[in-house]
């Protein structure tokens, strides 16, 4: 259990082991937490499957901003995603989309 205030937590849902490792450390890089579960600000949803989709979406009931992701050429997953609220960017563009947001905050 982390003892860090949920507002400087991110929550990494990712399945594929090289992003979820990149994105923990971009995360630290910008001093935040990564987390795999638990309150957090922030969460970053691998998009696969409906079950991706269902995550995004109970995220998003609870007020938690979302950044979604998936490959290029699965429009309609990254178009779902943001019909959600979720803000959604191709793989490629990821870690520059959580430097970005973590910056702003």
């Amino acid at each position: 259990m982390s003892s860090a205030s949920p507002d400087r937590r991110v929550l990494i849902a990712a399945a594929d082991l090289v992003f979820h490792a990149s994105l923990e450390a971009v995360v630290r890089q910008a001093g935040w937490e990564p987390v795999r579960d638990g309150a957090a600000t922030l969460a970053i949803v691998e998009l696969g499957d409906r079950a991706a989709l269902d995550r995004v979406r109970a995220l998003r009931g609870e007020g938690v901003e979302v950044l979604a992701f998936g490959p290029h050429v699965h429009a309609a997953m990254l178009d779902a995603a943001r019909e959600l609220g979720a803000v959604a960017v191709p793989n490629a563009r990821i870690a520059r989309a959580v430097r970005e947001r973590l910056a702003a905050r």
